[in-house]
């Protein structure tokens, strides 16, 4: 990397973008999902042309928040018919 372009981003390297196989591997999701919850905004993404490229700081933070409102006493346990 060039010397101006490191000093551009603050000095350190960025993070590079995941791609829906990278967020869907993250998250234990299919591709057809990420796809799906991007389209509907629910996952924030960034659009180069027909890709799209994800923050990886930005999808653990939406792991965080979807954690946080999610708590445990919400889950209800499964009926087996006897």
């Amino acid at each position: 990397m060039s010397p101006r372009l490191e000093h551009d981003l603050g000095g350190s390297m960025p993070e590079p973008l995941w791609t829906v196989a990278d967020v869907a591997r993250f998250l234990s999701m299919s591709p057809q999902w990420v796809y799906k919850q991007a389209e509907l905004g629910t996952i924030p993404c960034v659009r180069l042309g027909a890709a799209l490229r994800f923050q990886p700081a930005e999808i653990r933070r939406f792991v965080e928040q979807k954690a946080h409102r999610s708590p445990a006493a919400k889950l209800t346990a499964l009926q087996c018919p006897e």
